[in-house]
């Protein structure tokens, strides 16, 4: 769908969009999808994978070290959870890109009910900002979710913007594009 969807940078700043070219990929439901229904993904969907993937990231102090199987002989071992954490990673951030690419057509287009974006807005900063306080308590309990970035920084160095408390540093690559989906729900869904 990701490639379906304009960049964010020319939905929010083009003025010469054209919202007819690239109609909305989301239907405006933000209750989590049923299996029994096949019909247009909402943005209850991608909020649902979302919130799955953000729950199930591993945890750092398991990186790098084999696990070992639980009835097993000793010597098999059970895959790395970093590959596991990259993939989940990767997924997050193209699920963030594409709910706020979609948000921000709906908000540019003037054929949208004013109550519709207002309830847009509301809907999708609340259940935004519970996901990404989700994502920061994972990067501040555990230091960070990859190898280098838990190596310690100095505090005069590091800058973060907060996030229900937490916050995401604006110096880690991999928290980076956090702080502009965090930046992008305080500035637009607010």
């Amino acid at each position: 769908m990701r490639h379906m969807s304009p960049g964010l940078a020319v939905v929010v700043s083009d003025a010469a969009f054209d919202l007819e070219e690239h109609l909305p990929q989301l239907r405006l439901a933000f209750s989590a999808p049923a299996l029994e229904n096949i019909e247009m993904p909402s943005f209850g969907s991608l909020l649902a994978a979302l919130n799955a993937c953000v729950g199930i990231l591993p945890k750092p102090h398991r990186m790098g070290t084999p696990t070992k199987s639980p009835g097993g002989s000793g010597g098999s071992t059970l895959p790395d959870p970093s590959q596991d954490r990259s993939l989940l990673i990767f997924m997050i951030e193209n699920c963030f890109r594409l709910v706020v690419t979609e948000a921000a057509i709906y908000l540019r287009n003037p054929g949208v009910d004013p109550r519709v974006k207002r309830l847009l807005k509301r809907e999708l900063g609340s259940e935004l900002s519970s996901c990404l306080s989700s994502l920061a308590r994972q990067f501040t309990r555990h230091g960070g979710l990859t190898p280098t970035s838990t190596a310690k920084k100095s505090p005069a160095i590091e800058r973060s913007y907060p996030v229900a408390g937490a916050g995401f540093s604006d110096t880690d690559k991999e928290q980076k594009f956090f702080c502009l989906v965090d930046m992008f729900v305080r500035q637009l869904l607010r």
